[in-house]
């Protein structure tokens, strides 16, 4: 389903995250608000998730995961194939990587942080990206 602005963005929730169901037209509605071009997707199994984001690669400018950590890892595949910068949605019960990077808990300030631009910045020493993974190595909450 594709909902029109002027940044276009993949919309990946993972519907079974703590908040995923719960808040997923809130987000949207958030997210509209911001003139952002939406193309939602949900995978039903984390692993095509990765598949997912490379389907859309050539078709969306970022891509915006609303989940939890286990969902994040399920993205970082696709993320590095497709070099497309990332939004987080914490919606997830620990949310540990959205709270060490500093994004906002609360569902309309992470919203409004990824229509900011807003830019981490991590050291080579920080980030590790392997094959079939992603290392990152910054002190926890």
């Amino acid at each position: 389903m594709a909902i029109s602005g002027n940044k276009r963005a993949l919309l990946l929730i993972n519907r079974q995250a703590r908040r995923g169901q719960k808040d997923l037209s809130k987000a949207v509605s958030q997210l509209i608000s911001l003139n952002f071009n939406l193309v939602i997707e949900s995978a039903q199994e984390p692993h095509h998730i990765s598949d997912i984001i490379r389907h859309y690669r050539d078709q969306v400018e970022l891509v915006i995961v609303g989940g939890g950590d286990s969902t994040l890892n399920a993205a970082i595949e696709g993320l590095v194939d497709t070099q497309l910068p990332l939004g987080i949605l914490p919606m997830g019960t620990a949310n540990d990587l959205a709270c060490t990077l500093g994004i906002p808990d609360s569902l309309l300030a992470a919203c409004d942080a990824i229509d900011t631009d807003g830019e981490i910045t991590t050291t080579p020493a920080h980030l590790r990206v392997f094959p079939k993974a992603i290392s990152v190595f910054i002190p926890s909450c």
